[in-house]
């Protein structure tokens, strides 16, 4: 079964790692999670892959964070699979509530916050739609739904940290020694390799890696 995610920025590309990782945890190859550019091929059309793989999936999961609601292709993702027929979707909200997103199209939609509860459905409604011989019984899903919701929390804590941190106007962020071992802490909780965290704390403009260096682990 074919699973497209839908993500914008840090937050939504680390969280969209860990849900891939959940997904085959539950479900074995009996589910086959696509998003970009992870899932494309080398030298192969980027729009091109994403319109097949948004025509192919059978269900869509739209991670909703402060950079998806800025991004158009967030949008038109979201669009196409809101709309296909014979689709279900699911939208998760993580690291904003409704108040955020208020202004936007998505307020429109049934949207649920990312946690054990709403990961435990996601693995229901999956399981309900591939055989019945699945990777793990529905008896687990309890247990891993709030492994990963604990690790993406994680996330969400950390993308906090910088969000507070963060030059509205220019977009630099300034953040304490304090603040950068608290999101680093957050992020290897989350359960995220010492190169993932630099590649997660790079994105962010006025921060030296000289700095958040001695708050990474070791691996």
């Amino acid at each position: 079964m074919n699973v497209f995610i839908s993500w914008s920025g840090a937050l939504g590309h680390f969280s969209a790692h860990l849900i891939t990782e959940l997904l085959k945890r539950a479900f074995g190859e009996d589910v086959s999670p696509y998003f970009s550019p992870i899932s494309i091929q080398p030298g192969e059309d980027f729009f091109r892959a994403n319109q097949k793989a948004l025509t192919s999936a059978k269900f869509g999961l739209i991670l909703v964070t402060r950079d998806s609601l800025r991004s158009h292709w967030v949008s038109y993702e979201a669009g196409y699979l809101f709309t296909a027929r014979k689709r279900n979707c699911m939208a998760l909200l993580l690291g904003i509530d409704n108040v955020d997103i208020a202004p936007h199209p998505f307020a429109h939609r049934q949207l649920s916050q990312c946690n054990a509860q709403s990961l435990e459905a996601l693995l229901k409604t999956l399981a309900a739609q591939i055989p019945a011989d699945v990777a793990m019984a529905p008896s687990g899903f309890s247990t891993v739904a709030t492994e990963f919701g604990q690790r993406l929390s994680g996330l969400c804590r950390a993308d906090m940290e910088v969000q507070h941190a963060k030059d509205e106007e220019f977009g630099d962020v300034f953040m304490r020694d304090t603040e950068l071992q608290e999101a680093c802490d957050h992020l290897s909780e989350a359960g995220l390799t010492r190169g993932e965290i630099v590649n997660w704390m790079s994105d962010l403009e006025g921060i030296d890696q000289t700095r958040y260096a001695p708050y990474l682990p070791e691996t």
